[in-house]
C-alpha cells in the first residue's frame, strides 16, 4: 500500500503523473482552443453511459449510433465475459492480452481503498496543490 500511493505521488507509474497528464492537457487545450477536445471522465462513464457515451457520439459527429448498445457492449461486467483475449489475473482483475492496461473491478474510487488515512491525506494535500485552479481537476474533485 505504501508503494501505491508513493507512485502516485511521485509519478513514477507506466503512464506517468496523473497530475502532469490532467496540466498538460489543459495548458492545450488554452494554446490552442479552435482544436476540439471532448474529456471523458471515467466516474461520469460509470454513472450515466449512455449520456456519456451519447455526447462523444456528437463531439465525433456519429450521431446515428445506437448508444445504449454501444454502452452495454462496453461494461465493465460485459467486458468480464468475454473469454478470450483476456485472460484472469487474479481475483477481479484482467487483462488484455498484449495491451499494455489492466481491468480491475471497474467501481469509482476503488484506488482509494489502497490507502492508509495518512497516505490519503497526503494524496488530498497534493491535489490540492498540484491541482489549484484546475478546471480538468475541478470535474474530478468530488470523486477524489
Amino acid at each position: 500500500m505504501i508503494l501505491f500511493c508513493l507512485v502516485l505521488l511521485t509519478g513514477e507509474i507506466l503512464w506517468g503523473s496523473w497530475f502532469d497528464h490532467v496540466l498538460e492537457m489543459e495548458k492545450f487545450m488554452k494554446e490552442y482552443p479552435d482544436n476540439p477536445v471532448h474529456v471523458v471522465q471515467y466516474e461520469k462513464m460509470k454513472e450515466d453511459p449512455v449520456s456519456e457515451i451519447k455526447k462523444l457520439c456528437d463531439f465525433l459527429d456519429r450521431p446515428n449510433v445506437d448508444v445504449e448498445e454501444l454502452a452495454l457492449a462496453t461494461s465493465f461486467a460485459q467486458m468480464k465475459q468475454i473469454k478470450d483475449p483476456v485472460y484472469k489475473q487474479s481475483e477481479g482483475t484482467y487483462c488484455h492480452e498484449g495491451a499494455a492496461g489492466v481491468m480491475v473491478k471497474g467501481m469509482i474510487g476503488r484506488w482509494r481503498e489502497q490507502f492508509t488515512v495518512d497516505q490519503s491525506e497526503r494524496y488530498d494535500k497534493a491535489f490540492e496543490e498540484k491541482m489549484k485552479g484546475s478546471k480538468l481537476a475541478d470535474m474530478v474533485r468530488e470523486y477524489i
